[in-house]
């Protein structure tokens, strides 16, 4: 994991980590990545990213996966 990224927001940390990913992510990976953040936080994060259109959702429920546009 990056340095700098340590030192961020937890939530510019989740973002990081879906815009970094090369494939779709799930939010089981999302959180693999970033343990100390709660399942909330990221739930948070994957909504307001949906909302902002900076990221595509695959899929639907336990089976959905996050990738950036």
């Amino acid at each position: 994991m990056d340095i700098t990224l340590k030192k961020a927001k937890k939530s510019e940390r989740v973002e990081a980590v879906l815009l970094n990913a090369i494939v779709p992510i799930s939010k089981a990976d999302i959180m693999d990545k970033v343990p100390d953040i709660s399942v909330k936080t990221v739930e948070l994060v994957l909504s307001k990213m949906l909302k902002e259109d900076k990221i595509v959702k695959i899929g639907s429920y336990r089976d959905a996966r996050y990738m950036k546009k």
